[in-house]
């Protein structure tokens, strides 16, 4: 055996969500992304973060990522302020 075979490894989750023009509005997509988030929470527990990107202008990630759990890191006034900065 190799010591890398010994170790524990640890593998991160990842969730997705596209949408077109036609998104419904009823849908808010940011809770949707928390919640496939904290769905993964159990692979996790030490980090997490969202990147949204704005097809209408020119391709613009923005980003915000924290340590902790999912319901802790994004709260109402961080996904407001993640929302608004497109």
């Amino acid at each position: 055996l190799k010591l890398h075979d010994l170790v524990v490894q640890k593998k991160c989750g990842i969730f997705g969500v596209s949408t077109q023009q036609g998104w419904s509005t009823h849908l808010d997509v940011l809770h949707i992304i928390i919640l496939g988030g904290m769905g993964l929470q159990h692979q996790d527990q030490e980090s997490a973060n969202i990147v949204l990107s704005n097809r209408i202008s020119a391709p613009t990630f923005k980003t915000h990522k924290e340590m902790g759990l999912v319901n802790h890191i994004f709260t109402e006034d961080n996904l407001k302020k993640l929302f608004f900065l497109f």
